[in-house]
């Protein structure tokens, strides 16, 4: 079962999906909007849920620990264990810096927030790795119906000057041999 925008009906998403007979349906989900197709999609499920069928529940979980605990979860079964810990330590930090907010309330701005607390703290290259773990727990979450929006995108990333090349001089190249 997936989501697909199709461009011959104005960019409306789709929702595909397999039927009992095992044969491909499409249901029009009647918007070119993700974060509403995937609304429809999470309703269509518990809808199926309520008739009794094998398809899991995607429930969208209401606070950052609990999204927090269910990639936790996910990461320490699939990903290494030096991963793991990135994964602990951002999510911690981040619950440290704004609390344990409710997911439909966390947007852009608090992310904003979180890079500008972290960068006191640690390097830019540091605050760019945090940023790219906290878009992987959202982007978990919204693989596993748990949370519907992704602040983190389009959020940027901090530049970082690039460090000088060492290089010699054919002189002094002579004078170290």
């Amino acid at each position: 079962m997936f989501i697909s925008k199709n461009k011959k009906t104005n960019g409306r998403y789709y929702l595909y999906y397999k039927d009992d007979n095992g044969k491909r349906k499409a249901v029009s989900t009647g918007t070119s909007f993700k974060n509403e197709a995937l609304l429809y999609l999470i309703a269509f499920v518990n809808r199926i849920n309520e008739l009794n069928s094998p398809i899991p529940s995607l429930k969208p979980l209401k606070n950052f620990s609990d999204l927090g605990l269910k990639v936790t979860d996910y990461v320490a079964n699939n990903l290494r264990k030096g991963t793991v810990k990135i994964y602990k330590n951002v999510l911690k930090n981040f619950t440290k810096i704004l609390g344990d907010k409710p997911l439909k309330e966390i947007s852009n701005k608090d992310i904003e927030y979180f890079k500008s607390c972290r960068l006191k703290k640690v390097t830019q290259s540091t605050v760019n790795i945090e940023l790219n773990t906290l878009k992987a727990v959202f982007n978990i979450g919204i693989k596993f119906g748990w949370c519907v929006h992704n602040p983190v995108k389009g959020i940027m990333k901090l530049k970082i000057p690039e460090k000088g090349k060492l290089s010699m001089s054919d002189e002094e190249v002579l004078k170290l041999l």
